[in-house]
């Protein structure tokens, strides 16, 4: 005769009742404390893209985070390069930005044959058209 050949179902443990603490995610960072997500805080061009929180703090620093992907910048020594470059320029103007946001900057796909001065020019303008420039 046929025989069941599934494995047999032995004592089950009792789940654990109550709040469970969620478990860190690998593949992300964790959000800094204090952002809140504003509507419509995101700003294009053709190189970048400008991602634009409030902090709690008003009088701490703005905080840059500037993302190179791989999918637009394959070579490592390459998007380590362009992260400099924008960091030189966000050092060269950190006296005009103002205080109390979290930025996140993408370098898109046209930036890879950008320029210095390009690049400057269009951190400038996305600051400008987000309001972070102080004059």
């Amino acid at each position: 005769p046929f025989q069941d050949r599934r494995r047999k179902k032995g004592p089950q443990k009792e789940k654990e009742k109550g709040p469970k603490a969620p478990r860190p995610r690998l593949n992300q960072p964790e959000r800094p404390r204090g952002v809140k997500a504003k509507p419509g805080s995101s700003w294009k061009g053709r190189r970048l893209s400008l991602w634009l929180t409030e902090r709690e703090g008003a009088g701490e620093p703005t905080e840059w985070r500037i993302v190179a992907s791989r999918r637009v910048i394959r070579l490592a020594v390459e998007r380590n390069l362009w992260k400099r470059r924008v960091r030189a320029v966000l050092r060269e103007y950190k006296d005009s930005i103002r205080p109390g946001y979290s930025v996140r900057l993408k370098i898109l796909q046209g930036a890879t044959g950008a320029s210095y001065s390009e690049l400057k020019r269009e951190i400038i303008s996305l600051t400008k058209e987000s309001g972070l420039w102080r004059l």
